[in-house]
């Protein structure tokens, strides 16, 4: 008998053992699932709006606009779960104010008495690193200092005495071994004996140290630069009889690149590189009699080259302006206009494309958007 209680003790104790862990594994198998983590889409722009003049810089988080206390947003870049976007706005005196946002909240940098302008960030080692200028006044007038900032801490780019008139925006920054590059442009007046005309020049800066790349560059143009293993790629293009011839650069290494288009953004993966861009050509309606200007967005990979479209009409011009890659898919981000004929308006759709497929991030309305980054993160 003392057996009998003791075995039913014994056993008693088992399933009580049992069913504790039993109920801490839990029948919903949360601990047991891998939990895939999501990859989301951020997008940097502003928006602008003509019937009402309201304008801000503002993200979208897979396709969730988010405003930011500011007028433009230039560029994005997602470090350690936290979101850094580029940009500036305009203070009580209309003095532009160079600045960034981590997570929303606002940086202002130094920007001068003239103002300033921030138009691209990279983050390295927790150090936040943005590309820019800010304005001057000497017996020239107003002229642009390039620079960029280092946790707020300004460095001036400078150009050698016998070129500087005047500067262009930097467009692009990324560090490579603690080494910073900055790509931009400079312009000078030149006089060839009957007249006075500006000439543009593309060129970089490593750690300060100026090299040109090209020269007769469009005065708008962007030259963005992406580093991948120890490697530096720089894209760019010159204004040349009435088109546009465009190179990459590999490490100082010119390559001519087949067409006639202005590089807006590159990336790299795996040894692909990827460069998007836009081509313009006129479009001559024969009923209206009239030519329409029009901007295709392209993307060049490895040879091959790609017209991305909205899929609208003829009437459109589309512009595709920052790529990134992730897990073997590629995300280019830009907007598209659309002209109303028969109303006389025009439409515009903040959007991106994933391998070729567009994916609208807004509603067509009247606010007019520009895109100026893409980033692909986990959450």
């Amino acid at each position: 008998m003392k057996m009998t209680f003791k075995l039913m003790g014994i056993i008693v104790l088992y399933t009580i053992i049992w069913f504790v862990i039993s109920c801490g594994n839990g029948d919903n198998d949360d601990n047991d699932k891998i939990i895939t983590p999501k990859n989301v889409v951020y997008i940097s722009g502003s928006y602008y709006n003509f019937d009402t003049d309201a304008r801000g810089a503002c993200y979208w988080k897979d396709g969730v606009r988010i405003s930011l206390n500011g007028d433009w947003a230039s560029a994005i870049t997602v470090y350690n779960g936290s979101v850094y976007i580029a940009g500036n706005y305009y203070d009580s005196n209309d003095n532009e104010i160079a600045c960034y946002w981590k997570d929303g909240v606002r940086v202002d940098l130094a920007s001068g008495e003239f103002g300033a302008y921030a138009g691209a960030i990279t983050v390295y080692n927790g150090s936040v690193y943005v590309a820019g200028m800010y304005w001057i006044e000497n017996e020239n007038g107003y002229n642009g200092v390039n620079c960029y900032w280092k946790d707020g801490v300004r460095t001036d780019l400078y150009l050698d005495e016998e070129l500087i008139s005047g500067g262009k925006h930097p467009r692009r920054i990324a560090v490579l071994n603690d080494s910073v590059y900055v790509t931009g442009s400079y312009w000078e007046w030149i006089y060839d004996g009957y007249t006075l005309h500006d000439k543009n020049t593309a060129c970089y800066w490593k750690d300060g140290v100026l090299t040109i790349l090209a020269e007769d560059t469009p005065f708008e143009s962007i030259f963005p630069i992406t580093v991948s293993g120890n490697s530096v790629y720089i894209a760019g293009s010159s204004y040349i009889n009435n088109s546009y011839v465009t190179w990459y650069w590999k490490d100082g290494v010119k390559t001519e690149i087949p067409g006639s288009f202005k590089p807006t953004a590159m990336a790299v993966s795996g040894g692909s590189i990827h460069i998007v861009g836009d081509e313009y050509e006129d479009y001559y309606d024969p009923i209206d009699d009239e030519f329409y200007f029009m901007q295709k967005a392209c993307y060049w990979n490895d040879g091959v080259m790609t017209y991305l479209s909205s899929t609208l009409s003829e009437y459109e011009y589309i512009e595709a302006n920052a790529i990134a890659i992730s897990e073997g898919s590629v995300y280019i981000a830009g907007e598209y206009y659309f002209y109303d004929i028969e109303n006389d308006e025009y439409f515009s759709t903040a959007c991106y494309w994933k391998d070729g497929i567009r994916i609208n991030i807004n509603v067509m309305d009247l606010d007019f958007y520009n895109i100026t980054g893409i980033v692909i993160a986990t959450d």
